[in-house]
C-alpha cells in the first residue's frame, strides 16, 4: 500500500499499489462488484500488461516508467445524461497538473486524450456503472507517459514528460498532484458549476475554432470544431453547417 495523498480530502486517501495487473479498470470494476468501495480509492500498478483504451484500442506502457492507475468515484449527484461532464472535469484536471509541472500548454483532444504539440501524452477511459438515472460508480482509468523514451513504432504519435522536459520525474509526486487537481475539479462539478467546467474544457480543447482537415464516412473535408454537445458529441462546422459526431465517426 502506497502512502495516501496528504493534500486531498478523499481522492487518493486510500491507494492500492500492485506491481503488475492486466488492467487497473478491470481490477477496480471487480472491487465495485464484490464489495463496498470508498469514494476516491485509487488502484495503481507499475506494469499494466493489457491496458484498455477506448473500444477497440489498447494502452501500451513500459513497466516502471509511467503512471497507469484507476480512480473510483461515486458521482450520484450527476444524472446519467450529464455523464460527459465528468469526462470534461477529469480531462481538465490532467491539463491543470501537466501545465503546473511544465509551465507549458497541453490540450484535450476530444473525447479524452491529452496532447502536447500534436502528440499524445495521456489517455483517459471512463466506465460508468449506472443505477436508474444516476451514476452509481465511475471507474476512471488514466495512463500518462512520464519517463518512457522508447515507444513501439506502431504507435502513431506518443510523447512523454521526460521527452518534453528532458528530466526524470518521481511518479508518486506526479500522482499526488494529479489527485489534488482531480479533487478540485470534481468538487466544482459536484457543486454543479457546469459553466466553469464547460468554459475551461473549450479553452483547452485541441483544434477548437481552428480550420482543420477531418475525415468521416471515408471522405475528407475541412471543418471547424465549435464545441461539444451536452451528450459529448463533437460539434463541427462543415460548410457553415453544424454537424454532430460520435466517437469513431470522425477522424482528425
Amino acid at each position: 500500500m502506497k502512502h495516501s495523498v496528504s493534500s486531498t480530502l478523499f481522492i487518493g486517501k486510500s491507494i492500492i499499489s500492485l506491481e503488475q495487473l492486466d488492467s487497473t479498470n478491470s481490477f477496480a470494476s471487480n472491487l465495485c462488484t464484490n464489495e463496498d468501495v470508498m469514494e476516491g480509492l485509487i488502484i495503481v500498478t507499475d506494469w499494466q500488461k493489457n491496458g484498455r483504451g477506448q473500444p477497440g484500442t489498447s494502452w501500451q506502457s513500459e513497466a516502471y516508467k509511467n503512471l497507469t492507475f484507476s480512480l473510483i468515484l461515486q458521482p450520484k449527484f450527476l444524472d446519467a445524461k450529464n455523464q460527459f461532464q465528468l469526462n470534461k472535469a477529469i480531462s481538465i484536471a490532467i491539463i491543470d497538473a501537466l501545465n503546473e509541472i511544465t509551465h507549458l500548454s497541453f490540450k484535450i483532444k476530444w473525447p479524452n486524450d491529452i496532447y502536447y504539440n500534436h502528440k499524445k501524452i495521456a489517455g483517459i477511459l471512463i466506465e460508468n456503472q449506472l443505477q436508474n438515472n444516476t451514476i452509481k460508480n465511475s471507474i476512471i482509468g488514466i495512463g500518462i507517459n512520464i519517463n518512457q523514451v522508447d515507444f513501439d513504432q506502431n504507435l502513431p504519435n506518443p510523447i512523454s514528460l521526460q521527452q518534453i522536459m528532458n528530466k526524470t520525474y518521481n511518479l508518486n509526486t506526479v500522482l499526488d498532484l494529479i489527485c489534488t487537481k482531480i479533487e478540485q475539479r470534481y468538487l466544482i462539478l459536484r457543486s454543479q458549476q457546469y459553466d466553469i467546467i464547460n468554459y475551461d474544457y473549450l479553452q483547452n480543447l485541441y483544434q477548437f475554432q481552428e480550420k482543420c482537415s477531418y475525415s468521416a464516412d471515408g471522405k475528407k473535408f475541412d471543418g471547424i470544431i465549435m464545441g461539444v454537445s451536452e451528450y459529448g458529441k463533437l460539434l463541427v462546422s462543415v460548410n457553415n453547417t453544424i454537424k454532430e459526431f460520435n466517437f469513431k465517426e470522425i477522424e482528425f
